[in-house]
């Protein structure tokens, strides 16, 4: 599977999901996918703007980011990116 059919059928189960957040075993199980690829993705897809997480103890939940128009400069994108990798581990 391309990496760009995993992140759109990610994006799709979370649209399914809305309003309700999803945690990354939720996720995996919905899409059919391994833990560990679900959890790679979505943290692309929040480094990409895609989707945002909260903590709730130990669980990360996952939801569609607001809809606006990202217009981040390239160097901006990559300065999230480094950001939420740090975070998310």
């Amino acid at each position: 599977m391309m990496s760009e059919e995993i992140e759109n059928k990610i994006l799709e189960c979370l649209k399914k999901a809305y309003p309700k957040d999803l945690s990354i075993k939720e996720v995996a199980t919905e899409c059919g996918l391994h833990r560990n690829t679900a959890s790679k993705y979505l943290l692309l897809l929040v480094a990409k703007g895609k989707l945002t997480y909260r903590t709730v103890g130990k669980a990360k939940l996952f939801t569609l980011a607001s809809r606006k128009e990202d217009t981040s400069t390239e160097q901006e994108i990559q300065k999230r990116q480094r950001k939420t990798l740090k975070d998310f581990l």
